[in-house]
This record gives structure tokens, sequence and C-alpha cells, in this order.
């Protein structure tokens, strides 16, 4: 008896190509940016806060590399290096923050917007 493979649909769509397409279509009626949708659900996870914190103590751990190397006395090529390092890190963990936020209070905004009554 011979062995044939699997049958093949025709036309095969992946679950995440389904959702995907789903949260556009969704996007599209609510006039809502389907990436600041994306954002606004990770601002409501337990999850944000937990790498909202990470991003903290990376900051504050580059403000502690910038004071070790004032207390040692470091040259002031490494001690500017090391500052520059240290505003250009927090600067780009900050945007991270704020584009989050940002984000979750645009789709917050036009949420209540659609949900207001009209007067």
């Amino acid at each position: 008896m011979a062995q044939h493979g699997a049958l093949k649909p025709q036309h095969y769509e992946d679950i995440q190509d389904i959702w995907r397409k789903k949260d556009q279509e969704k996007g599209k009626e609510s006039g809502i940016d389907p990436e600041d949708q994306q954002l606004h659900t990770l601002y409501g996870m337990p999850g944000w806060q937990t790498l909202k914190a990470h991003i903290d103590n990376m900051k504050a751990g580059l403000d502690t590399r910038l004071a070790e190397a004032v207390l040692k006395s470091l040259g002031a090529e490494q001690i500017k290096t090391d500052a520059l390092f240290c505003v250009l890190g927090k600067e780009l963990l900050n945007s991270i923050v704020h584009k989050v936020e940002d984000s979750a209070l645009v789709v917050e905004q036009i949420i209540n917007e659609q949900t207001e009554p009209t007067k």
C-alpha cells in the first residue's frame, strides 16, 4: 500500500495572521492605531509594572556607574564618557516608558470620546 502525505489545504492562514487582520479591522472601525492599541494593552498588564521597575533599576544603575567614576577620580575624559552614556541611556529608557504611557493615554481618550453621550 502506497503512503501518501497528508492533504494540504489550498489556502492556509496562520492563526497570528488572523488575529493581526482582526486587530487591523477593529482599529479601522474604532479609529485607534493598532500599535497604540497594543501598547495600551501592555500598559494594562501586570508585566508592564515589572518592566517599568526594571527600567527604573537600569536608570539607577547608570547613575551609580557615573557616581563611581567620579568617586574613583577617573580621568576627565572617562567621566565625560560615562556622563554622556548615562544621559543618553536614561533618555532612551525614558522614551520607552513615555511611548507606552502616551499610547495608553491616547487610546483611553479615544475610548472615552466614543462612549460619551452626545450633548
